[in-house]
């Protein structure tokens, strides 16, 4: 008679070889379920966005760091929407399958997940379109392990700086590491940049700090960052600590080109942001200014926003470390002889808007342009009438000491 222990021992390795040959049991028979089980999951990472709200339970399992990606996606996509001034309404995803193949957890899924999102905008509602490819890692038991996406230019997230994989001739998935993606479209370029805004923040926060964000023992990139981000610069990187620019306020977790100068030099030129020799003709508002950290005394670079021009019509700026508010960009740039540069997120005018009024002090008038606030149209008075009241004929400034020998027309 052969024993009940026998028996098990046979099933046991029958179901090892079974595992073996077969690659595993698994939740997911057809390119047709998986596609389902990613449609509603990728669907369910909307939810809460807008007013966008799915009508049954579709979260599906996640590790914790996929959890995480998604938590940074989703303010990115807050950032997109603030940013944009639109609102989410309603969120379709579909997903096309390119391949599966197992692996010793269970499988990678290479896909592409297929997304239309209705929003409205100023009482209008639109619509608009895209395509992300994921490489995708689950268990046989449905819990998604890893993500592997670039969406960086709808909500900044992108958690590789370069495509790890690809599929070949023959449909099977093959891990490329050298072939970077090409990163240097400006993801800039739908927003437009408000430096009234950023010079706002800079006012409010330039001699305290807002709590919101955690003060850094040396806070002036922080500080620019944040002017910047509430001028409309959007995040970038979501998650991605070397190479991105962003800070999540609900964790505490930023880049680092959120708080070092060199590294906020290098993410934004490499971005396609302009960058000049720092000087009174090339700093505009809303702009920062600094020096890097090479050949510094500290080892550290300073940066700082310009904030307008004060009643004399001289450049200011606003700065942590120190926390200065209206202090002169002249003194700022004669400060020492390191290098300095700004970065040109207000961008200038070709041709200024002069149709502004004539801003004026004893000597002199100008005007700011109404496109990019540069000082412009600056001269002195001419001034007619008596010795008891004279009129500049250009700017309307009444004196009855008129300033050095002014000779009537």
């Amino acid at each position: 008679m052969i024993s009940n222990s026998f028996f098990s021992v046979v099933t046991t390795l029958l179901l090892l070889i079974s595992s073996i040959v077969g690659g595993g049991t698994t939740a997911f028979e057809t390119d047709k379920d998986l596609e389902g089980f990613f449609g509603e999951y990728y669907e369910s990472r909307y939810e809460g966005l807008g007013d966008y709200r799915i009508e049954a339970e579709t979260f599906k399992d996640v590790s914790e760091a996929v959890a995480e990606d998604n938590n940074l996606r989703k303010a990115g996509l807050e950032n997109y929407q603030r940013i944009s001034g639109t609102t989410f309404t309603d969120v379709d995803c579909s997903v096309d399958i390119l391949n599966t193949e197992k692996t010793a957890e269970g499988s990678r899924v290479a896909l592409n997940e297929c997304v239309t999102i209705t929003y409205t905008k100023l009482g209008m509602e639109d619509s608009f379109s895209f395509i992300t490819n994921h490489i995708v890692e689950l268990t046989d038991d449905g819990i998604i392990t890893s993500d592997i996406y670039d969406e960086c230019l709808i909500s900044g997230f992108c958690n590789v700086d370069f495509s790890e994989y690809d599929i070949d001739g023959d449909g099977a998935i093959v891990h490329r590491a050298s072939d970077s993606i090409d990163q240097n479209e400006s993801i800039l370029s739908p927003y437009t940049y408000n430096r009234q805004n950023a010079i706002n923040y800079a006012n409010t926060y330039a001699t305290s700090s807002n709590s919101a964000y955690n003060t850094m023992s040396y806070d002036d990139a922080n500080f620019v960052s944040q002017c910047l981000y509430a001028g409309g610069i959007p995040f970038d990187g979501v998650g991605n600590y070397n190479s991105g620019w962003y800070y999540i306020t609900s964790t505490n977790s930023y880049a680092l080109a959120w708080v070092n100068v060199d590294t906020f030099d290098t993410h934004f030129v490499g971005m396609g942001v302009t960058r000049q020799t720092a000087s009174t003709s090339t700093i505009l508002p809303g702009n920062p200014f600094y020096w890097k950290s090479t050949g510094t005394t500290n080892g550290h670079g300073h940066i700082m926003i310009c904030t307008g021009y004060n009643s004399s019509g001289d450049l200011i700026y606003c700065a942590h470390n120190p926390n200065v508010s209206g202090a002169s960009v002249s003194v700022a740039l004669a400060m020492n002889s390191y290098t300095k540069y700004t970065l040109l997120f207000n961008e200038g005018c070709s041709t200024h808007n002069t149709s502004g009024s004539y801003t004026y002090n004893t000597s002199k008038h100008w005007k700011y342009c109404t496109q990019c606030g540069k000082k412009i149209s600056e001269g002195n008075h001419k001034l007619v009438g008596n010795n008891n009241a004279k009129t500049c004929t250009i700017c309307g400034y009444q004196t009855n000491v008129p300033p050095g020998e002014v000779s009537d027309p």
